[in-house]
C-alpha cells in the first residue's frame, strides 16, 4: 500500500494541512458486499455500478488535535484496480472522492 499511503500522505497535506509520518498509516483489507457496508464509514451511494463484493482497504490516524481520520479505498477484487477514495474525520465521511490524480493504481 506505499502508492494508497503516499497519495494519502499528499491529499491530507495540500487539503488538510496535516503531515502524516508515513510509519504511522497502516493499511487492513476486508472483502465486503455492499448491503453489508456502514454508510457512515463507507460512500456507499458512490460504490453503485461497482462490482460485488469490493475489497476495502483502510488506514487510521489520529492528528494532535484529537481527530480521528479514517482512509478507504474500494478496490474490484478480482483485478484489484482501485475504484474509489475516501476519508473519514470523527465519524462523518468528509471527503467523498478522493482523486487518484497521478497515483499508479494497481491494475
Amino acid at each position: 500500500m506505499n502508492i494508497a499511503t503516499s497519495l494519502i500522505r499528499r491529499y491530507m497535506k495540500q487539503h488538510f494541512r496535516i503531515q502524516i509520518d508515513e510509519s504511522q498509516l497502516v493499511w487492513e483489507a476486508v472483502t465486503l458486499f455492499k448491503e453489508e457496508m456502514d454508510e457512515q464509514m463507507v460512500p456507499v451511494v458512490e460504490l453503485t455500478g461497482f462490482s460485488d463484493p469490493l475489497t476495502i482497504c483502510c488506514s487510521n490516524y489520529e492528528d494532535t488535535q484529537g481527530n480521528d481520520w479514517l482512509f478507504g479505498l474500494a478496490i474490484e477484487e478480482m483485478s484489484g484496480k482501485w475504484l474509489h477514495g475516501w476519508i473519514v474525520r470523527n465519524g462523518e465521511i468528509v471527503v467523498r472522492d478522493v482523486p487518484f490524480g497521478d497515483a499508479e493504481t494497481p491494475s
